[in-house]
């Protein structure tokens, strides 16, 4: 199975979880602290992994940005809120 194809079926399956799991939120209140870190770009996946997690984690930046209807799998959560990453997703 290529890589592609698995990311999809792992999308259509976080797809499928309920509203009521989906409205959980993340990240902590730092005040003034998270506006001097780094900044990036939201990312372009609509699927984001522990890999992309760990990638993230390399560039020293604290708040990560996401496209609206991004999904972030639950090992990259658990990893998102060890390192307290803000998560912020993009108006439309």
């Amino acid at each position: 199975m290529d890589k592609e194809r698995l990311e999809n079926l792992v999308f259509d399956e976080l797809l499928a979880i309920s509203p009521k799991q989906k409205n959980i939120k993340r990240g902590f209140f730092a005040g003034n602290y998270l506006r001097n870190m780094a900044y990036q770009r939201p990312f372009s996946r609509a699927l984001v992994t522990e890999a992309d997690v760990r990638e993230f984690l390399k560039t020293g930046a604290r708040v990560m940005a996401m496209k609206k209807g991004s999904i972030i799998t639950p090992l990259a959560v658990e990893m998102i809120d060890a390192n307290f990453i803000k998560v912020e997703y993009e108006r439309a």
